[in-house]
């Protein structure tokens, strides 16, 4: 028993003593100026496929002619790291979801064209884009857009937010009149939770309380919604 808690020490002694590997940092070739800053690509919104052969991100660049960082959805392959653009314009794309299949990614954007009306009217909507790229197919076309959205399961149903404004006071009526102002009390916003049957594209409102809504989530059988509510 002795040897063997001796055998045991002597080899964390040599664990311990082993010089810790690192990773090689890539050669300076220049001192860091402000240019810089528009050559940093920033990742974020990373999804794997369900298939597990692809990630789905959102990349923001510094792009002309607007000359203002731009989030468009990317694609790479797991295995060949090939990296695919599938959108290009402006309109800050973000908060990218699979299909059950691996053959669409639904994301949110908003997109400006004339005529100016949804779903391009400069309002998030929900889209969808193939594995290909091309041009994305406008899944939401509603005046007001969307918030955030969630695909269930099966993929047949798509649930999405949207903000209701509330007035409860003796202007009331000249406040619904002239709602483009902003006031400083009497109006409020309250989350409204809608599914969108993408079989037969009806809208069923699903929740529709005095509640503002900051995280939410449709249980996998749809027969439940978790929420995190004021």
């Amino acid at each position: 028993m002795k040897a063997i808690v001796r055998l045991g020490f002597a080899a964390l002694l040599v664990l311990l003593s082993a010089p810790l590997s690192r990773a090689v940092d890539p050669p300076r070739d220049h001192d860091i100026t402000l240019d810089d800053y528009f050559t940093i690509g920033v990742i974020t919104d990373a999804v794997l496929s369900p298939d597990g052969q692809f990630v789905a991100y959102v990349e923001s660049r510094w792009e002309p002619p607007t000359e203002t960082r731009n989030a468009d959805l990317w694609l790479v392959n797991v295995q060949t790291k090939d990296v695919r653009r599938l959108t290009f314009e402006t309109g800050g794309d973000g908060s990218p979801a699979w299909s059950p299949d691996s053959k669409f990614i639904y994301f949110t954007a908003s997109r400006k064209r004339e005529p100016a009306d949804a779903p391009y009217n400069g309002k998030t909507q929900v889209w969808r884009v193939g594995l290909e790229g091309g041009e994305p197919s406008p899944v939401t076309r509603l005046p007001d857009g969307v918030g955030g959205f969630q695909l269930s399961h099966d993929g047949r149903s798509l649930y999405y937010t949207q903000s209701k404004k509330n007035t409860d006071d003796l202007w009331k009526s000249l406040k619904e009149k002239y709602d483009k102002l902003d006031y400083g009390h009497g109006v409020e916003s309250f989350t409204q939770i809608w599914k969108l049957d993408m079989v037969n594209w009806r809208s069923e409102k699903v929740v529709d309380e005095k509640r503002v809504i900051t995280s939410w989530s449709v249980t996998r059988d749809e027969r439940r919604i978790a929420m995190v509510t004021t």
